[in-house]
């Protein structure tokens, strides 16, 4: 099971009946398309956190895949950042699962308690 996928997934269904994700719930003071650009340090803050992930075996190589993939290989402004045809919802669950990595990092807990947080978020 692909958790980054599952997660987008309810996000696109929400978005197509009309249930409306609070931006602010996701990105602080900002809106969903606005929230999820990302420069080239976060291209490669991203990647790092994912890669990070997959070697600690905390994301499926199918879920670290479709982090990389959505990213693409390089940084290009294009679509905010992300590869061609990555769509809103795919770049809303990519960055809530990086950013609660990230900050698990930070806060110095185990990467593996932020997968299982994200993880019972996602599912």
């Amino acid at each position: 099971m692909n958790r980054v996928e599952t997660y987008a997934e309810e996000l696109r269904e929400r978005i197509k009946v009309g249930d409306v994700i609070k931006p602010e719930a996701c990105f602080p003071g900002g809106a969903l398309e606005k929230g999820t650009e990302i420069n080239s340090e976060d291209h490669a803050f991203y990647q790092g956190v994912q890669s990070r992930a997959r070697a600690s075996e905390l994301l499926t190589l199918d879920e670290a895949l479709t982090i990389y993939s959505a990213l693409d290989e390089v940084f290009r402004p294009a679509n905010g950042g992300w590869a061609s045809g990555v769509d809103l919802a795919l770049k809303v669950s990519i960055t809530k699962v990086v950013t609660e990595l990230a900050e698990a990092e930070k806060k110095g807990r185990s990467l593996k308690k932020a997968v299982e947080t994200v993880g019972e978020r996602l599912i």
